[in-house]
């Protein structure tokens, strides 16, 4: 964990600070000390530590625990007043907020800030203080807990350190320092459990003992069960083996007999399903027999023989009606296709008259192209004539334009010109005005020297100081007072609680002794109650009825000498003794009631005295602290022991009052006098900028004359250029119009003829296209016309007869497309129709003669069978096929069936039992059901039989296991119960006290090591096992003795190293980069006070440590160079750093600040009309890799720059509180990241990082090579700003007299816009040397191409320089 920034408002004696841990003097040296006067508020930093972290401070816990009702200020959630502990009572008295802001990384290097806060109700001074609000956050901002409770257990997650650790080993505070070491053995175990986290050894401790004692109970469970089990005796077992035996045979017996009767049941019901069966296959049969002897059988039979014999013909014949339909469509189809083609004639006819007409129309376009061939010349430059034409138009509007400018600009110079000696007379009134205020300022100045401002100031803040020193030495007096008239007042009440606590202690041992005798009592009449009662039992009224006069007792062996009392007697005897039992017994709980409830007393007594013990404590140790804080006043020692020394102070306050109002008084004089200087000042100013304001007007109006003056120069070169740019563009004109005839035209009507001209090109050009169109037309249709004809021909040659037909008239109609396809597709069509025709005329004619063939050759086949037959549907034949197909199959089927059931039951009546021939099938039911009840009865026997052997098997088992498991527990507990002897303990302390004491000799180890460097005379020791610290003295000749008795410089030594120890102890989670040391210097000497602070210099070098040291002591002062000084200010308290050690750059220290103060005011003044301030680039110290500028200064090395750069921005930020400035940091030329980083201030210090460069154009005449740096040097800038999340910049470029005129938006610009940068910022133009700019000025080359530049889209011109 590294603390990097602190920040406190309104805690305690402090009102705001902010302590950087990590940069500045305190992130460079290994050692600071803390100082101011006591109550000034040193401890307080410590503590705001602990808020931001902890949500309390040591001196939070050592208050009791205790409540206190605040008259002045009221707690949110309090109804009984406030805890004395509570962390609101460290918020500043008459403030409305308070916080603590820690910045800090955590144990895994995480950048982290916790934030402690409390604020009163709506922000009112009198408002009820609010619950605290404790978060934890990222430093970008990121939360991490919204909740105080869940913030403290995340910052103990993520530092590895509780309170009490973060106290012992980083924070040593006040009255702490010797604890650890003087504490008791059983209080360092404590201390060291939290330290080191050996609280878990406790656990382990714990645990072990726990587990024996399970394991233990567990054994003694396991042994208990074993008798819980019951078993057979050895006879027992015999005999109920003997009968499971007997039964069994039996059984088998049953069992065999039982099944023949079985096979004789099933050979029975066999035999009956065979003879049903086999009458059932009969009368199948029967049925299937008649249906194939009918006569729908019979004529499907000969219907389907005849089919298959005509499969042939009929094919044929069906071929034939099939060809036949196929001969009349080819005839009507032919009949369309002479329709289309009559129709195509038609058309072919049209094309011809198109193709003519087309023809005609060619030759006409020809002869007007002919007729227009002397003005093509003409026609080819119109469009270079109309371009001169505008340009001619153009040049005389410019012409024109420019006589007007010439006229407004010359009426514009002179009204100028009045102006300037207009404003020359008010700049010099204005002078004298300003003079005459000047010495009015200078008097007001001398009355205020006179009255010493400085000197008065001195006097009345040490005054009011002084004031203070009364007002809070009264104060420490009245608060003595109270704090001992409530030490008083708790003495008497522990003094009466003592009184009452001894008498009641007297009636409780009074009571103790009655009881004492009650018991006594009650135990003798028991004892004859007992034995009156035995007496009337049973067994004594037998015993007596047996004996009589003479006998002897045998209970007691005396001899009876008279007759026995009867029964009621004894009986009579036993009632009075039982009522005074009752009596005995209901004294005796009464007293012990009675004892009971005075102990009750006595302790509640007791405790009550123990509580008025530690009041008393805390009533004396606020009185001594009190006493303590009116010796530790200033003014202290100005009164008297005695009861008027509230009286002494009221009145030297009241005459510091007097004396304060005195130089009020004499203060505000001051004020209204510097007030007055203030508002001449400010008056003498106004009339300065009046003035100037007149000035900068003359100077305005010399440069605005001058400039018309250019202008109107500039005006009249335009008109020359634009007058010869006429006679130019009509001579280009005059040779270019080759047709004479419109040469006239050109000089006299120049606009009239290119718009004649125009019309005529179109015309030309329209008569072009359509004659190559008509050209293109006329040899399509020729083609087209020649390959209809070819077709035509080809048809002809197959239907002869539609030649015939080409001479009727075919009328006018549209052009037809596509006609050479269609003709053919129509060939095509004619073709296939006509093959199609012949060939079903043939194979018709084939199939009718092989018909008649078969038909002669079959005369029982007549033609109309043969139709019908092939009239048939397959499907139905087939159909018909399937059903006589079924039926032979099923007469088939049914003739087999019968026959098998007759061979079964042949085969089944063969093998009947010989020996039941004559049995009936009831005889059987009834045998067999005897014999399943006997073999069910003999069946259970044996289950009840297994049944107790199975239980009997099943105990002998569970004894074997359980003996088994005793066996391995029994091993358990013989292992645990040794782990247990060496480590287990019901507290924890056994295995805990031997790992702290191995800890604690590390802890010695690493503390010794320290000790060493401190003295060579102690060396600190432990006895093994022990936690007991014991001190070798080495020069006693290693004597050992305890801590208690060395002085209190030597105390303070082993403390520090055992500080140094545990701070040092090999745990990641304690690994705080500071070590805070809270007073205890001053009971060194100054040879023991040099030896300690070298050692704790040399603590950085060895484990990476700062220290941090709170002390009064002046020594420490005189050696420490950084310090954080923490001293009073107008009764309110602040931290600044005061020493430091500055580089060698600078000369004086006050010097440089009083620069810094100049440009601070500067920046405070910068503010818009509504009084917001205006946010500031500063480039602090130019570029350091250039020897010209910052080493020439006296910057030689890096560490001199960068600690410059950051002492320049603390006192900014922390002194002057400037918050409203971005700080530039920037380098020269090519550079690499390397050399980036190698002045780079830090992160913290820098907001943007930039380029600067410079080129010179003269040899550059291109800007190739500027470019070739600006890339280089932004490329390294952009990968630097990514890694370090900064604003890339180009902080400075250009050069003396840019002459390239496209220089922003050719040369610069194609660079800068490939990176993210966020402004350009160019050099300032010279006002004392000729052609030094960096910005061009009007009428420069390069004056349009900058303003191109700046208005581009993704420009933002800043116009406003400071």
């Amino acid at each position: 964990m590294k603390l990097q920034k602190l920040i406190i408002e309104n805690i305690a004696s402090i009102e705001k600070a902010c302590i950087d841990f990590a940069h500045g003097p305190l992130g460079e040296d290994s050692i600071f000390l803390i100082c101011g006067p006591t109550g000034a508020g040193k401890s307080t930093l410590l503590d705001a530590v602990c808020l931001a972290l902890y949500n309390t401070t040591p001196r939070l816990r050592q208050a009791a625990n205790e409540r206190y009702q605040d008259e002045n200020d009221s707690f949110s959630g309090q109804t009984e007043g406030v805890s004395i502990d509570d962390s609101r009572m460290l918020m500043r008295r008459d403030s409305v907020s308070a916080q603590v802001e820690l910045w800090f990384t955590d144990a895994a290097g995480e950048a982290l800030r916790a934030v402690w806060s409390v604020a009163r109700a709506r922000n009112k001074a009198g408002g009820k203080i609010q619950k605290v609000v404790w978060t934890l956050s990222l430093q970008d901002g990121t939360p991490l807990t919204n909740k105080s409770t869940e913030t403290r257990a995340e910052i103990e997650r993520r530092i590895g350190l509780t309170f009490e650790q973060f106290c012992r080993t980083t924070l040593l505070a006040q009255g702490e320092f010797t604890k650890f070491l003087k504490s008791k053995e059983e209080e360092k175990s404590n201390i060291l459990e939290k330290l080191t986290g050996t609280e878990i050894y406790s656990r382990i401790s714990r645990e072990i003992y726990v587990m024996k004692t399970e394991k233990e109970a567990e054994l003694q469970e396991l042994k208990a069960q074993t008798g819980g089990i019951v078993l057979l005796g050895d006879e027992e077992l015999a005999a109920l083996q003997a009968e499971q035996t007997q039964v069994t045979a039996e059984t088998t017996a049953l069992r065999k007999e039982l099944k023949q009767w079985q096979d004789l049941r099933k050979w029975m019901t066999d035999e009956q399903k065979l003879v049903l069966a086999q009458e059932e296959a009969g009368k199948a049969l029967q049925t299937v027999t008649e249906r194939v002897e009918s006569e729908g059988y019979r004529r499907n039979k000969a219907l389907l023989e005849d089919w298959d014999r005509t499969a042939d013909v009929r094919f044929q014949w069906t071929e034939q009606a099939t060809l036949q339909q196929r001969i009349r469509t080819s005839e009507e189809e032919l009949a369309r296709l002479a329709q289309k083609y009559h129709a195509l004639n038609g058309e072919y006819v049209r094309l011809e008259r198109m193709r003519d007409r087309s023809r005609e129309e060619l030759a006409a376009c020809e002869d007007f192209l002919a007729g227009v061939q002397e003005k093509v010349p003409v026609y080819e430059a119109a469009q270079s004539l109309t371009a001169l034409s505008d340009q001619i138009r153009r040049a005389l509007q410019v012409t024109e334009d420019c006589r007007k400018e010439q006229v407004r600009k010359g009426a514009e110079q002179r009204k100028m010109a009045e102006a300037r000696q207009k404003a020359s007379a008010a700049y010099e009134e204005a002078r004298k005005i300003e003079e005459k205020k000047q010495a009015e300022v200078t008097a007001c100045r001398t009355q205020l020297e006179a009255l010493q401002p400085e000197t008065l100031r001195r006097e009345k803040q040490e005054a009011e100081a002084r004031l203070g020193d009364w007002k809070a030495l009264r104060e420490a007096l009245a608060l003595r007072m109270e704090k001992e008239k409530a030490w008083l007042e708790v003495q008497q009440n522990r003094k009466a609680l003592q009184d009452e606590g001894r008498r009641q202690q007297q009636a409780v041992e009074e009571l103790k002794a009655q009881a004492e005798v009650c018991r006594k009592e009650k135990e003798e009449v028991q004892q004859v109650y007992d034995k009156q009662q035995m007496a009337c039992t049973d067994w004594a009224r037998e015993a007596r009825a047996r004996l009589s006069k003479g006998d002897v007792c045998p209970v007691c062996g005396r001899p009876v000498e008279e007759d026995l009392e009867n029964e009621a007697h004894f009986v009579s005897l036993l009632e009075p003794v039982r009522v005074l039992l009752a009596e005995k017994t209901r004294r005796t709980e009464e007293v012990l009631a009675a004892l009971a409830r005075a102990e009750a007393e006595v302790r509640a007594l007791t405790r009550q005295e123990a509580m008025e013990a530690k009041k008393e404590t805390a009533a004396e140790a606020a009185f001594r602290q009190a006493e303590a804080a009116v010796k530790q006043q200033p003014l202290g020692t100005a009164v008297t022991e005695t009861a008027d020394g509230i009286a002494q102070v009221e009145q030297a306050l009241q005459a510091q009052q007097e004396v304060c109002g005195r130089l009020d008084t004499q203060w505000q004089q001051a004020e209204e006098v510097q007030q007055r200087l203030n508002g001449l000042t400010k008056a003498r100013e106004a009339l300065t900028a009046d003035r100037e304001q007149w000035h900068r007007k003359v100077e305005e109006a010399d440069k605005a004359v001058s400039r018309l003056e250019a202008e109107l120069r500039m005006l009249e070169e335009a008109l020359a250029r634009e007058q010869l740019t006429v006679s130019q563009c009509v001579e280009k004109g005059q040779a270019l119009v080759t047709f004479v005839p419109w040469k006239a035209d050109w000089q006299t009507g120049r606009e009239e003829f290119i718009t004649r001209l125009q019309e005529e090109v179109v015309r030309y050009a329209a008569r072009q296209k359509e004659k190559e169109r008509l050209a293109h037309q006329v040899e399509s249709l020729t083609g087209q016309l020649n390959q209809v004809e070819e077709i035509r021909l080809s048809i002809w040659t197959v239907r002869p007869a539609w030649k015939e037909t080409d001479g009727e008239a075919v009328p006018d109609g549209p052009c037809p497309e596509g006609l050479p396809a269609r003709w053919n597709g129509l060939h095509a069509a004619v073709l296939s129709a006509c093959q199609a025709l012949q060939t079903s005329r043939k194979l018709a004619e084939e199939k009718r003669a092989g018909v008649e063939a078969f038909l002669s050759a079959h005369p029982e086949i007549s033609g109309e069978y043969l139709e019908k037959l092939a009239g048939l549907e397959v499907e139905k034949v087939q159909q018909a096929r399937r059903t006589l197909q079924k039926l032979d199959n099923e007469l088939a089927a049914c003739r087999a069936e019968k026959e098998r059931v007759a061979r079964e039951l042949e085969g089944h009546r063969a093998q009947r039992p010989q020996d039941r021939e004559a049995v009936t099938p009831e005889v059987v039911e009834e045998t067999m059901a005897s014999r399943e009840e006997a073999l069910t009865a003999k069946v259970s026997r044996l289950g009840a039989i297994a049944q107790v052997l199975a239980h009997q098997e099943e105990g002998l088992q569970r004894i074997r296991k359980l003996k088994e498991r005793i066996e391995v527990k029994q091993k358990e507990v013989d292992s645990w119960a040794g782990v247990a002897s060496l480590f287990g303990s019901a507290d924890g302390k056994k295995f805990r006290n031997i790992a702290q004491s191995y800890v604690l000799r590390q802890l010695l180890a690493g503390a010794n090591h320290y000790l060493s460097r401190l003295t060579d005379r102690y060396r600190m020791e432990c006895p093994p096992g022990g936690l007991t610290i014991l001190l070798r003295d080495e020069y006693q000749g290693g004597v050992k003795r305890p801590t208690s008795t060395i002085s209190g410089g030597e105390s303070f030594l082993v403390s520090l190293a055992l500080a140094l120890g545990l701070s040092s102890l090999n745990r990641k989670s304690l690994s705080v980069d500071v070590l805070f040391i809270d007073e205890g210097f001053g009971t060194l000497d100054s040879d023991y006070l040099n030896t300690v602070m070298e050692s704790l210099e040399r603590l950085h070098q060895i484990g990476g440590k700062k220290v941090g040291i709170i002390s009064h002591v002046e020594a420490l002062r005189e050696r420490i160079a950084t310090q954080i000084h923490v001293e009073r200010v107008n009764h309110m308290r602040g931290v600044t750093i005061l020493s430091w050690n500055p580089s060698s750059s600078v000369s004086s220290e006050a010097e440089y600040e009083t620069r810094l103060d100049a440009v601070a005011d500067l920046l405070e003044s910068l503010e818009t009309e509504e009084g917001k301030k205006i946010p500031v680039i500063i480039h602090l110290f130019g570029s350091p890799n250039v020897a010209e500028n910052d080493r020439a200064a006296g910057i030689r090395s890096p560490e001199e720059y960068i600690r410059l750069w950051r002492s320049t921005v603390d006192y900014l930020r922390n002194r002057r509180n400037i918050h409203h400035v971005l700080y530039a940091y920037s380098v020269y030329g090519i550079v690499s990241e390397e050399e980036i980083g190698q002045y780079y201030p830090g992160n913290e210090y820098v907001d943007i990082v930039g380029l600067n460069l410079y080129q010179d154009f003269e040899a550059d005449k291109s800007g190739e090579l500027y470019q070739q740096r600006l890339n280089m040097g932004l490329s390294a800038i952009g990968r630097f700003t990514e890694e370090n999340r900064k604003l890339p910049a180009l902080t400075d470029t250009g050069s003396k007299g840019v002459k390239i005129s496209n220089f922003f938006s050719s040369v610069l610009d194609p660079v800068i816009s490939k990176y993210k940068i966020s402004y350009i910022m160019f050099g300032p133009n010279a006002w004392n040397e000729e052609e030094c700019y960096y910005v061009p000025i009007p009428g420069h080359p390069a004056s349009e191409d900058f303003l191109k530049f700046a208005h581009s889209p993704h420009i933002i011109v800043c116009g406003k320089k400071i």
